[in-house]
C-alpha cells in the first residue's frame, strides 16, 4: 500500500494511562477509514480513502494522529485545510471506537491537534456529525463548538422513478424552447469554461456546510470531468432558444457499486426560476441514469435549501440520517 499518511518528523507517541498517542502511518489506513465511518455518511471506502490522499494539495497541510491501546488502533483523530473550505478555516475530525469512549481518549485525540493549530492559526476549526448523535454533539459543544448547517441525505430508488409523471413539465418547457442537453454533446474548451462560470454563479445560491472556498476552473474540471468519479455524460445543461444556459445538474459515479450514482448539484440562474427548470433538470439527469442501467441514486441536501428538499420528496427521495456541522473560533481552542 502507497504511503499515504504523512508522519511529522520527530514526533513522539503521548503515553496516557492505558493507551498512546502516535502519527498515524500508512499501516493504520484500513482501521482509520472503519473508525471515520462512525461519523460519515455516506460511508467512506477505502478507494475513496486513498483518492483523496492522493490528491491532496501540498498547500494544504494536515495531520493524523491515532490513539492505541496494546497494540489495537481504537481512536483517530486528523486536522488540516481543505479545497472547499476557504482559506484560514480548517477541519477537525475525532472518532473513537464506541468501546472505548469515557476514557479520556477523544480528548487526548483532540489535544494532540493543538500544537499543529497553534502553528498554523486558523480563524475557525470546523467538522461534522450524524445528526442523532446527541452525546458527541454535547462532547463537542464542551469543546465550543456551535451547530450551524445540518444537511440530509436522501435516497431514491430508480425502479420507483417515472419519467412520463413529469411529462406535461417537460412538454411545456420544450414549447418553450428548452433544451437539456448531455454535456458531452456541448464540450469544447471555451464550453469549459462557460460551464464553469454557470456553476459558479448557481453555487452561490445553494447551501454550503462551512465557509466556501472558490473553486478554480482547472479545479472545477478536475472535479467534474476529470476525477475517477466524475460523469461528464450526467451532466445536463438546460439551454434556451437563444443558447443561454440556464441551469444545470451533474451526478458522480459511485466508488461502491456500478449500480448507484450521485446526484452532486442542481443550480438554475435567478432570471430562469420558477418555472420548474430545477425539477426538469433532475428528471432529465435520472431519466439519462435508468439509460444507463443505475439503480439508486443518493443525494446530500441543506435543511435550509426547502425548495429542493420539496423536489426531491416529490420525486420520491426517502430522507435518511442527516450531518450537522459545527464550528468554532480558534480563540476557543485553548
Amino acid at each position: 500500500m502507497s504511503e499515504l499518511i504523512r508522519q511529522q518528523k520527530g514526533d513522539v507517541p503521548m503515553s496516557h494511562n492505558r493507551f498512546q498517542i502516535r502519527p498515524a502511518s500508512a499501516d493504520d489506513t484500513l482501521r482509520i477509514v472503519e473508525l471515520e465511518n462512525i461519523m460519515r455518511r455516506p460511508a467512506l471506502t477505502l478507494e475513496d480513502f486513498e483518492r483523496q490522499e492522493a490528491a491532496r494539495s501540498a498547500d494544504h497541510p494536515y495531520l493524523r494522529f491515532v490513539a492505541e491501546q496494546d497494540g489495537h488502533v481504537i481512536g483517530v483523530c486528523g486536522g488540516g485545510r481543505s479545497g472547499w473550505l476557504k482559506p484560514g478555516y480548517m477541519w477537525c475530525m475525532i472518532n473513537v471506537d464506541p468501546a472505548f469512549r469515557r476514557q479520556g481518549v477523544g480528548r487526548a485525540l483532540y489535544q494532540a491537534l493543538q500544537e499543529f493549530y497553534e502553528k498554523h492559526q486558523p480563524e475557525e476549526i470546523h467538522t461534522t456529525i450524524i445528526d442523532d448523535h446527541q452525546t458527541t454533539l454535547a462532547w463537542c459543544e464542551r469543546l465550543g463548538f456551535r451547530t450551524h448547517n445540518h444537511t440530509f441525505h436522501s435516497e431514491l430508488d430508480l425502479s420507483q422513478f417515472n419519467s412520463t409523471d413529469y411529462s406535461e413539465l417537460m412538454h411545456r418547457l420544450a414549447e418553450e424552447g428548452i433544451r437539456f442537453i448531455s454535456y458531452p454533446n456541448l464540450r469544447t474548451p471555451e464550453n469549459d469554461k462557460r460551464l464553469f462560470e454557470l456553476f459558479e454563479v448557481t453555487a452561490q445560491d445553494v447551501p454550503f456546510s462551512g465557509e466556501r472556498s472558490e473553486l478554480t476552473r482547472v479545479g472545477f474540471i478536475k472535479r467534474f470531468l476529470e476525477d475517477p468519479t466524475s460523469w461528464p455524460e450526467a451532466i445536463v445543461v438546460a439551454v434556451d432558444r437563444e443558447d443561454r444556459w440556464l441551469g444545470m445538474t451533474n451526478i458522480f459515479r459511485s466508488s461502491t457499486s456500478p449500480k448507484e450514482a450521485n446526484l452532486g448539484f442542481t443550480g438554475v440562474l435567478r432570471e430562469g426560476r420558477g418555472r420548474g427548470l430545477a425539477l426538469a433538470l433532475k428528471v432529465a439527469g435520472l431519466e439519462l441514469m435508468k439509460q444507463h442501467g443505475i439503480q439508486k441514486i443518493t443525494t446530500s441536501n441543506h435543511a435550509v435549501n426547502k425548495p429542493i428538499l420539496a423536489v426531491n420528496h416529490k420525486m420520491g427521495y426517502v430522507k435518511k440520517e442527516g450531518m450537522l456541522a459545527l464550528s468554532k473560533p480558534f480563540a476557543n481552542q485553548k
